[in-house]
C-alpha cells in the first residue's frame, strides 16, 4: 500500500482544482490583451477565492473550442474568465455569444476592457460575480462542469481517505455528523458529474473534460512515484 503524505495531497489538490477551473482560450492566430492595461496589470499566480489565476496554453484552449463545435447560435460561459480569452475567442473566432464570470472586480472589468479592444463588446459580457451563486442555466457551451464535480467527489473520498489512515493529524475544523455528511456530499457530487458527462458528450465536448482529467492522473502517477522514492531514500 503506497501512503501519501498531508504535503503530497494537498499539492495534488491544488493541481488538480487549477486544472479544473481555469481553462482561458484565445485564438492561434489573435493575441487579447493577457497581460493587462494602465488600469490593472494581473499577476500569473495571484490568488482568487477559491483557485489561482495562471493563463493555460493557447493552442490547447483553441483546440476545445474546435472539439466543441462552438458554432454561432451558441451561448458559450467561461467560470472564472480571468482576462476574457475564452469569451472574446468565442465571439471573435466562432461568433457566439459568451459570457464570463469573474469574482476578481478588478480582473472583471480588465476582461470587459479587453472585449471591447477586440471588437466584440456586443457580444461579450463580463459578470462580476460567483460562480456558485450566478445563473448559467443558458449555457449550451460549457466545458468544466464534469472536471469540477469530478474533482469535488474525488477530494472528498480523499479526505475521508485521509482521515482513516492518519487519524491524529490536527484539523482546522470538525465535520458535523462524520461520516454521513461527507458520504452524501460525494453521493451528490457524483451524480453531478454522471449528469454533466451526458450533457457534454449531447454537446459533442465530453473529449476536453477527459482530457483535463486525463492531465490530473497523469499528475497522481508522478506525485505517487515521487512519495514512493522520497520514501525508499528513507529507509
Amino acid at each position: 500500500m503506497i501512503s501519501l503524505s498531508i504535503r503530497t495531497v494537498l499539492s495534488l489538490t491544488a493541481f488538480c482544482l487549477l486544472l479544473s477551473v481555469h481553462q482561458p482560450v484565445v485564438s492561434a492566430n489573435h493575441q487579447t490583451h493577457a497581460t493587462g492595461d494602465s488600469l490593472y496589470q494581473p499577476d500569473v499566480g495571484q490568488s482568487g477565492k477559491d483557485v489561482i489565476w495562471v493563463p493555460t496554453n493557447d493552442e490547447l484552449v483553441k483546440m476545445m473550442l474546435d472539439i466543441a463545435k462552438v458554432k454561432p447560435t451558441d451561448v458559450v460561459y467561461d467560470l472564472g474568465a480571468g482576462d476574457g480569452k475564452i469569451a472574446i475567442s468565442a465571439a471573435r473566432d466562432y461568433g457566439a455569444r459568451a459570457v464570463g464570470i469573474e469574482y476578481n472586480r478588478d480582473m472583471a472589468a480588465l476582461a470587459q476592457r479587453n472585449a471591447d479592444r477586440s471588437g466584440v463588446a456586443a457580444k461579450v459580457k463580463i459578470i462580476n460575480g460567483d460562480i456558485f451563486v450566478e445563473d448559467f442555466s443558458e449555457a449550451t457551451v460549457e466545458f468544466t462542469a464534469p472536471v469540477f464535480w469530478g474533482f469535488l467527489c474525488l477530494v472528498g473520498l480523499a479526505l475521508m481517505r485521509l482521515r482513516r489512515i492518519d487519524p491524529n493529524t490536527p484539523r482546522p475544523f470538525k465535520v458535523p455528523f462524520y461520516p454521513l455528511l461527507p458520504i452524501i456530499f460525494c453521493l451528490t457530487c457524483a451524480y453531478l458529474t454522471y449528469s454533466s458527462v451526458l450533457y457534454a458528450q449531447s454537446q459533442g465536448a465530453i473529449h476536453v473534460s477527459f482530457m483535463v482529467m486525463a492531465a490530473g492522473v497523469v499528475a497522481l502517477w508522478f506525485l505517487i512515484v515521487r512519495q514512493k522514492r522520497a520514501d525508499n531514500l528513507s529507509l
